[in-house]
């Protein structure tokens, strides 16, 4: 709800207190990593997406944010494989078809730089 309304802090602060309760609450780990998508901190939206990796491995919407996440960090060669498991469930998913094009063309324009 609060992630909703862009109210982060307080979202962040309740679903820590589950994860006091219950390390590996799947909503909470969630919250969590919307909560630090909302506020730009791709180091925690990392971290907290592999947690809630271990729950939930075959989620699209942390695969596609760990794909955006490392596209956004120039870690292409990271977000290419999220970016085409997303796809491949489902080739409408928001933007994953532009950040893919994106990072393959750097990887092709690194190659051609580093070459």
């Amino acid at each position: 709800f609060y992630n909703i309304k862009k109210e982060y802090k307080k979202s962040l602060g309740y679903s820590f207190q589950v994860l006091e309760r219950e390390p590996l609450n799947k909503q909470a780990l969630k919250n969590i990593v919307f909560g630090y998508r909302g506020r730009g901190d791709p180091g925690n939206v990392l971290e907290y997406g592999n947690r809630y990796s271990m729950v939930d491995p075959d989620n699209i919407n942390i695969q596609y944010i760990f794909g955006e996440m490392f596209a956004k960090t120039l870690r292409c060669e990271k977000a290419i494989p999220y970016l085409q498991q997303v796809l491949k469930k489902d080739d409408t998913y928001r933007n994953t078809e532009s950040l893919l094009k994106e990072c393959l063309s750097r990887q092709v324009g690194e190659g051609i730089t580093a070459g």
